[in-house]
């Protein structure tokens, strides 16, 4: 897939800081949890390359609008020479709505200022649809009620009082399932994958609906725990459908090998200085441990 910054090609000076070049990032990670852990339902890996120009045929991100929050927060951290991640669950939840809460209020101030939304209405609904990190499918649902919630209150300047709260309930409701549900078939039938979490979701908001968004404004929140995150916008473009076709989505999730329980168990125990005992592709390597703090891989 790609995304590229919005600039104009006929005036040099709205080029963007890449003057002209294309640029690619490749976000590949695994979310590994242990068995009969909390986090096994979740977990996935998965990798998404994206080419960055000037030109974008899927989205053509706002310049200088987003917002961004960080805080120095030990809810959630793999260390050296572990494959399963360190994790405070519900410490790491409430790191992610503050998050989200404060990049988007930024990424809105930013908006405002520049006319691409109305103070009048209420501004996460003037996005189309809104594309999160998805560690898990709910916690999508989670940080879309905190964002209504974060308009609601800024408007009224005080927290939202019990009446307030009972209608806003099936509201957000409704609004997740127009907003955000469309962006959620991907990360349903893969996992969490970490770095890449909140482009696929992008890809699968653009695989459903690409036709249907081409030429509207979409929010995304990126997050990683530690805690840093951004949230920002972006315009699908009129070339988006073709584009995400060529990706064959549809291809790539078929071509997915189905396993038992009996063989997940054994790839789950296996040490990770040992190979699985599967033919690996010529020119493959595989990680082989840590030495002196430092990770190490070999030749399958």
């Amino acid at each position: 897939m790609a995304v590229a910054e919005r600039t104009s090609r006929s005036s040099p000076r709205t080029r963007g800081a890449g003057a002209g070049r294309v640029g690619i990032a490749v976000c590949s990670d695994i979310a590994r949890y242990g068995l009969n852990t909390a986090g096994e339902p979740t977990q996935g890996a998965g990798a998404v390359a994206m080419l960055i120009s000037e030109s974008p045929d899927l989205l053509a991100l706002d310049i200088g609008v987003s917002g961004s929050c960080s805080m120095d927060v030990h809810d959630f951290w793999r260390p050296l020479g572990r494959r399963e991640a360190v994790v405070d669950g519900h410490y790491s939840i409430q790191c992610y709505l503050e998050a989200v809460s404060g990049s988007y209020r930024g990424w809105r101030a930013r908006a405002l200022g520049r006319d691409l939304i109305r103070s009048e209405e209420l501004p996460s609904e003037q996005l189309a649809r809104i594309a999160y990190h998805v560690p898990f499918c709910k916690m999508a649902k989670k940080a879309h009620a905190q964002v209504r919630r974060c308009d609601l209150e800024d408007r009224s300047g005080k927290p939202l009082d019990a009446a307030t709260e009972a209608e806003e309930t099936p509201r957000a409701a409704a609004s997740f399932e127009t907003q955000v549900a469309p962006s959620l078939g991907l990360s349903a039938r893969v996992g969490n994958v970490y770095t890449g979490s909140l482009y696929l979701s992008l890809a699968g908001l653009l695989h459903k609906e690409a036709t249907l968004l081409a030429g509207k404004r979409i929010g995304l929140f990126s997050y990683g725990s530690g805690c840093v995150s951004e949230f920002f916008s972006g315009v699908v473009g009129q070339r988006a459908p073709a584009a995400i076709a060529k990706a064959g989505l549809d291809r790539v999730l078929s071509e997915r090998e189905r396993i038992g329980i009996e063989e997940y168990t054994r790839i789950l125990e296996t040490p990770p200085e040992r190979p699985l005992g599967t033919p690996p592709a010529q020119g493959a390597f595989r990680y082989a441990g840590t030495v002196d703090f430092r990770r190490t891989y070999t030749g399958c």
